[in-house]
């Protein structure tokens, strides 16, 4: 299904002052009103559309037309956040509050005691979003069955255009075309309603071809689901390979409130108490600013979360040890969980441990007990900084079988690769499958989830910056530049790392020759026309013109300098109703990108002509934790005697 919006004549300025900056710009704000919606199979066999000639179609004809579809559709739609906005037009701001606000309709199933949510009741209607679905049903219609509207574009990863030419590389210029035309006027000028009409259908029975093509590899591989959105894929798979199996003993404890939560035995502190202290996501970070009209190296880690994943240890029948012994510790061949405080050198280029600062993940020079797994200790240890951290103490773990219940990602692999071979594109149902299973293990909600477990995913993440560290530190560490979860970029090739086939875990590397403005983590704007824009928050259109801008506010202030940077965004549902007069309204609006180094970074300084920065100072300490605490280093020789091996994280 999709509808289409149009221009309603509602155009308003609006000064708005960036928190950030302090400084002022003006915004256009664009009405529109939701005037078409159509559903279609593949074939166009069956059709329905509604419509308004003038003003929007109203929320209850937009209800009444998604419960009147066939009751044995599955209903799907590609990027459904603006429809489900529109949809809602009739509702008052203290309305889209109430459906928002799930957690106030939790209650708990008094027979099976997991937490379920009330429908939201709107004159007559009964109503639920959560993640990639809306249902509703009309109270006393069709003997209370619900219609589910699944938003199936996570699955895809993808704008419907590649998404379109890689499922349906045949499909008629004529039709391509149209959809290719109608997409770049989307939220532009009036709309001619036969065009719109043909355009809507013509992306409807697409992508119903598409999803009968995608949902067939699916269950060409055995994974059968019911729900569409990416999770389901994830989830599917883990209860396939009985990943539960494995998952640490626990319970679940119910609250006064209605609150849940799983509690583990005693005698293992690392679930439940310690695994949020210890799970941190990922790294991105820049150790230059500025221009760096050169070639740059980026090297990749090839699926790096699933091969971490494979490598984590079964929890049935393990066992944690307490230990206060730095030795014991670091010869210890399997997973840890060490208590570290840490004084690393003041020219260090790249700090080892990370730890969380309001909503910026530091890795500071200095740090004080911070709970860190044993892939970055280790990391720090073999990079030549055991001088420079203590342990206090640490948690051993101990398993009970060789079991690792994620080692069907290897093959889960391997089956994509070999559709990708076959066509570039036809392994992303798999794909979503092996990426999104880390999501799994990480997802916090209100109610605990049941495939969660933070250890596994702290040692996820920990294992993946452990790896990018070790490849920066095993050369000069002043030649990385930046590092961006499972990758990081460097002035020199590193060809010793590189793996001479595509495998899972190995590195790639990509030669960018322009080079790059490095602006802030995640925003690297190319120096030459034909170089990749790397954009995090920000859509990579916006900045394709903008180098100018860029190299004239760095040469007038440097590392103070701030670059506007103008965007076209849709205010839907849940943005739009924390601005209320912004609801359902495209917006003309300015980002102000700040070049600073801080918080991450501090003292820019010039370095074979490009400025670079150290890793910030120490963060906020409770002084009451320092009373009396005298640090037990052992001396750099002592632990240089250590005969380490490579850790087997299997155990």
């Amino acid at each position: 299904m999709d509808g289409e919006g149009r221009p309603n004549g509602d155009v308003r300025t609006v000064e708005r002052i960036d928190a950030a900056t302090g400084l002022a710009s003006t915004e256009v704000l664009k009405g529109q009103d939701y005037f078409l919606m159509v559903a279609s199979d593949q074939d166009q066999h069956f059709t329905k559309v509604i419509s308004a000639s003038k003003g929007p179609l109203h929320t209850e004809q937009v209800f009444d037309f998604l419960v009147n579809l066939p009751r044995d559709a599955v209903i799907i739609g590609y990027g459904l956040n603006y429809d489900l906005s529109m949809w809602l037009i009739d509702f008052s701001l203290e309305e889209r509050l109430a459906f928002l606000d799930r957690d106030a309709r939790r209650y708990r199933h008094p027979e099976r005691g997991t937490v379920q949510y009330h429908p939201y009741h709107w004159r007559g209607w009964e109503l639920d979003w959560f993640g990639s679905a809306f249902k509703i049903r009309k109270v006393g219609h069709r003997n209370g069955r619900w219609t589910t509207v699944w938003d199936a574009i996570k699955q895809y990863q993808k704008s419907f255009i590649h998404t379109m030419e890689v499922w349906h590389p045949d499909a008629s210029q004529e039709v391509h075309d149209l959809i290719v035309q109608e997409k770049m006027r989307r939220g532009g000028e009036d709309k001619d309603l036969a065009t719109q009409t043909q355009y809507s259908l013509a992306e409807c029975s697409e992508f119903a071809l598409i999803h009968t093509r995608f949902r067939q590899v699916l269950l060409d591989h055995g994974i059968h689901i019911r729900s569409w959105h990416a999770a389901s894929i994830t989830k599917a798979l883990m209860k396939l390979h009985k990943v539960d199996e494995h998952h640490p003993v626990r319970k679940r404890i119910v609250t006064e409130t209605g609150a849940s939560y799983w509690q583990y035995p005693e005698g293992e502190p690392v679930h439940g108490v310690l695994d949020k202290a210890s799970y941190i996501g990922g790294r991105f970070e820049l150790a230059a600013h500025g221009p760096v009209p050169r070639v740059v190296y980026e090297n990749d880690i090839t699926s790096a979360y699933p091969f971490w994943l494979k490598q984590l240890p079964s929890w049935r029948g393990s066992a944690w040890e307490h230990c206060t012994s730095r030795a014991h510790v670091l010869r210890h061949k399997g997973w840890f969980l060490a208590l570290v405080s840490w004084e690393m050198p003041e020219n260090l280029m790249w700090g080892p441990f990370g730890k969380r600062s309001g909503s910026n993940l530091v890795f500071s020079r200095s740090g004080w007990k911070h709970w860190v797994w044993s892939p970055e200790v280790m990391a720090a240890y073999r990079a030549g900084l055991g001088k420079h951290f203590t342990i206090h103490e640490s948690y051993l773990l101990h398993t009970g079988e060789d079991t690792k219940p994620f080692s069907y990602l290897e093959d889960l692999y391997q089956l994509r690769a070999d559709l990708e071979r076959q066509q570039k594109g036809r392994g992303d149902p798999l794909k979503v499958g092996l990426n999104s299973t880390y999501g799994a293990t990480a997802e916090q909600t209100t109610d605990t989830p049941y495939w969660q477990c933070l250890a596994w995913a702290g040692m996820t993440t920990s294992g993946t910056r452990a790896q990018v560290y070790e490849a920066i530190m095993d050369a000069d560490p002043a030649a990385t530049l930046a590092v961006a979860t499972d990758a990081f970029y460097s002035l020199v090739p590193r060809p010793e790392i590189l793996s001479p086939t595509k495998t899972l875990g190995g590195w790639e590397q990509t030669i960018h020759q322009g080079g790059w403005f490095f602006a802030q983590s995640g925003i690297l704007v190319p120096m030459k026309e034909d170089g990749k824009i790397k954009s995090r928050g920000l859509p990579a259109r916006d900045l394709a013109t903008k180098l100018p801008d860029f190299l004239a506010a760095w040469q007038a202030k440097g590392t103070a300098g701030i670059v506007p940077v103008s965007t076209h965004r849709f205010y839907g549902l849940r943005v739009g109703s924390r601005r209320p007069g912004y609801w359902n309204h495209w917006v003309d609006e300015v980002r102000q990108i700040s070049l600073k180094v801080e918080p991450k970074r501090r003292d820019p300084f010039l370095l074979d002509g490009l400025t670079r920065s150290y890793p910030c100072h120490v963060g906020q300490v409770n002084a009451s934790d320092t009373v009396g605490y005298e640090p037990e280093y052992m001396s750099y020789s002592e632990d240089k005697q250590l005969t380490l091996d490579q850790p087997d994280w299997s155990r």
